[in-house]
């Protein structure tokens, strides 16, 4: 099952332009690939150019919560797409999945993720089971250059501030050193619960 605040699924070669401010969201679904913009993301997904005066915003922010039962993302579920950089969000929803994975950008993504810029201020947890990362609950692909600030916890699982169970890279994130707190019944670590990469 699919479900976004944007689209269920984005199919190769779609192209979604979000525009650079914040996005208030609330999503409960049952199934697998929520996420706040897309739950299925096999295409492209980019922040457009501000059309306001002064200065100009570039960072697009989802708020409000997303909740559902596997690869749930403050911004996308699952993310097959090996074309585009998720790039430049910020994630201040609070994240729940009922059986991992969870992420405050991204749910779980394929080896050619590629996540740069981003950064999480909401809580994200996992119920029953699963990963639950600042980032990205489950990294195959490639993290840099992001941040989390937000409580991770994952009740019976895997839980990290940057990703949950990492096989890829991460390189030049951090996470906030100031009175967090991550919980995972597992495994638990401040940048990955559980580190192959």
């Amino acid at each position: 099952s699919y479900a976004g605040g944007f689209t269920g699924y984005s199919y190769p070669n779609a192209q979604i332009k979000v525009k650079p401010d914040d996005h208030n969201i609330n999503i409960t679904a049952a199934g697998s690939n929520i996420g706040g913009l897309v739950g299925y993301n096999d295409g492209g997904i980019l922040i457009g150019l501000s059309s306001m005066g002064g200065d100009k915003r570039t960072r697009a922010a989802i708020l409000g919560s997303i909740t559902g039962g596997s690869n749930v993302g403050g911004v996308i579920g699952y993310n097959a797409n090996d074309d585009r950089v998720i790039e430049n969000f910020d994630n201040k929803a609070a994240i729940i999945a009922q059986n991992g994975d969870a992420g405050g950008i991204v749910g779980a993504g394929s080896v050619d993720t590629r996540i740069t810029g981003c950064e999480n201020r909401g809580s994200v947890q996992t119920i029953k089971g699963g990963n639950a990362g600042g980032i990205i609950g489950l990294n195959a692909g490639t993290i840099s250059d992001c941040r989390d600030i937000g409580e991770i916890s994952s009740q019976n699982g895997i839980c990290g501030g940057i990703a949950g169970v990492n096989t890829g890279t991460i390189t030049n994130s951090q996470v906030a050193s100031d009175g967090l707190t991550f919980i995972g019944k597992i495994h638990a670590g401040g940048i990955t619960g559980y580190n192959q990469g």
